[in-house]
C-alpha cells in the first residue's frame, strides 16, 4: 500500500489498555500491507477519542460499548450522545473498488443519499466491533495483599471485579479511586512506587528496610488492570484473574471519520464469508406496495448489525413502542436497546446557543438490530416509520456482526 493509505486509529491509552487490545485485534483483522500502515494513537479519555473522530483529526476510533459482566459503558453512550445526536451531516457517496465492484466491507459509504430516503447519519460511522476477553488481574508492589491501602481502576473495571475487591480489600480498608482507564491506574502505582523509592534513596519519606518493625508497616497502592498494563508499566501482578466471571468479556465499536475512505481498509480473504451475499443490483423492490407481513426474519441477514438513536415525544402515550412496532412488523429483530437522558450540551446554561434543551426526564435511546441498512431496503422502509413516529431519528452505521458474538470465548 501507498504512503498515503496510512490511516491513524485512536483507542483510550496509555499503552496495555483493554481498549489498545482492541485496536491491535481489529489491524489484526487486515492484510499484512495494512496493518504495516497503521497508526495506533492513544486518547485519554473516551470522549476526546470520539471527538477527535468527529473533528477529523483521527480516521479511526476504537469505542468500549458494553460488557457482558455489567452492561453498557455509560461514558461512551454519553459521549456518542453529546458528539453524535445532536450534530448531524449527509451520508457519504458511494464507494467502488478498482474493479468497479462495491468493496464488501465498505458498509461505511455503500449507499449515496437517495438510497437511504432522507435517513440522518452521524459525522462519523460505526464500520465494526471487536470483542476482547477481560482478564483483570491485581498489581502491585505490595508483598503481600494486607499491605495494599487503595486501589485504582477505570469506572467500568469497579462492578467486574466486586467479589474479590469486597472479600479481599473492601472499601473501608482500601479506597477505590477512579482513573481514566485500567493502564493509567498501572502506570499511577508505577509513579507512586518510583517516587517512594528515590525518597527512600535520599533518606526521607518512607521507613528504611533496615527497620523490619516499621518496614511491616509500610502500604502500597493497587491497581486494577491486565497482565499487558502489567508488563507495560512493569508491575508486578499481586493476584490473577480477580474478574467475577472467567467469561469476562468488553464489546468494542470501530467508528469512522466522515468521508474516510473505507475501502482503503483491506480485509484477510478469509473474513468475507462475515459479510453477507448482496442482493443483485437489478433486484427493485417496490418500496410502495411492498407486504412487508409476508417477510419472515430468515430474509433479514444476522450477518450484519445496524445502530440507531432516537428521541421520542415522552408527551404522547405509545411513542417508543410505534418505534419499536415498526421494526418488528418489519420481521426486525432488536440485539439491544439502551437509553441515557437528553442532554444537548448547545443549550447549556450560559451558552450563547439558541437550541432548545431537552425536556428534563427525556432520553435517548440507541437501538440495535440484525440487518444491514446499506443493502436492505426493508430496513430503510421501517426505518422511514421510525422517524416519522419519533422526534430524532440518527442512523450511526451497519457493520458486520464478528462471530465472537456467538462464541463462550472471544479469544
Amino acid at each position: 500500500m501507498a504512503s498515503s493509505d496510512k490511516f491513524s486509529l485512536a483507542y483510550l491509552g496509555p499503552k496495555g489498555t483493554y481498549s489498545h487490545e482492541s485496536a491491535m485485534r481489529f489491524v489484526d483483522l487486515l492484510t499484512p500491507d495494512c496493518q504495516r500502515n497503521a497508526d495506533y494513537t492513544p486518547i485519554p479519555t473516551i470522549h476526546q477519542c470520539l471527538e477527535k473522530v468527529v473533528s477529523g483529526e483521527v480516521d479511526l476510533a476504537v469505542i468500549p460499548v458494553e460488557n457482558s459482566s455489567n452492561g453498557s459503558v455509560v461514558l461512551a453512550l454519553d459521549s456518542l450522545r453529546d458528539l453524535i445526536h445532536n450534530n448531524t451531516t449527509p451520508v457519504p457517496s458511494r464507494s467502488t473498488t478498482s474493479s468497479g465492484e462495491d468493496n464488501q466491507q465498505n458498509v461505511t459509504s455503500s449507499s449515496d443519499l437517495d438510497t437511504l430516503d432522507g435517513l440522518k447519519t452521524t459525522k462519523i460511522t460505526v464500520i465494526n466491533e471487536i470483542f476482547v476477553p477481560i482478564q483483570h488481574c491485581l498489581l502491585s508492589f505490595a508483598p503481600s495483599i494486607d499491605r495494599v491501602s487503595r486501589v485504582y481502576t477505570h469506572p467500568q473495571a469497579w462492578g467486574q471485579v466486586t467479589k474479590f475487591l469486597d472479600a479481599q480489600l473492601p472499601a473501608s480498608k482500601a479506597p477505590r479511586i477512579d482513573t481514566n482507564s485500567t493502564s493509567a491506574a498501572a502506570a499511577r502505582v508505577a509513579s507512586e512506587q518510583e517516587a517512594k523509592n528515590e525518597q527512600n534513596e535520599q533518606g526521607i519519606g518512607a521507613p528504611q528496610e533496615t527497620d523490619a518493625e516499621d518496614s511491616n508497616k509500610e502500604t502500597f497502592s493497587a491497581a486494577v488492570a491486565s497482565r499487558a498494563a502489567a508488563k507495560v508499566h512493569h508491575v508486578p501482578i499481586l493476584v490473577p484473574d480477580i474478574s467475577n466471571l472467567s467469561s469476562n468479556t468488553t464489546r468494542f465499536l470501530v467508528f469512522a471519520r466522515q468521508g474516510f475512505p473505507v475501502d482503503r481498509l483491506r480485509y484477510k480473504q478469509g473474513l468475507q464469508s462475515v459479510v453477507p451475499a448482496k442482493r443483485s443490483s437489478d433486484e427493485v423492490l417496490d418500496m410502495e406496495n411492498l407486504d412487508c407481513t409476508s417477510l419472515n426474519n430468515n430474509q433479514l441477514s444476522k450477518d450484519f448489525v445496524t445502530l440507531v438513536s432516537l428521541t421520542v415525544n415522552h408527551d404522547e402515550p405509545g411513542s417508543l413502542c410505534k418505534c419499536l412496532q415498526a421494526l418488528s412488523s418489519n420481521g426486525i429483530n432488536l440485539t439491544s436497546i439502551n437509553s441515557r437522558p437528553a442532554y444537548n450540551p448547545s443549550a447549556a446554561p450560559g451558552s450563547s446557543d439558541s437550541v432548545t434543551a431537552p425536556p428534563k426526564w427525556s432520553y435517548v435511546f440507541f437501538i440495535e438490530f440484525y440487518g444491514n441498512l446499506y443493502t436492505d431496503s426493508l430496513i430503510r422502509q421501517a426505518l422511514r416509520t421510525v422517524q416519522k413516529n419519533s422526534s430524532k431519528l440518527t442512523v450511526l452505521g451497519s457493520f458486520p456482526r464478528n462471530p465472537a458474538y456467538y462464541s463462550s470465548s472471544s479469544a
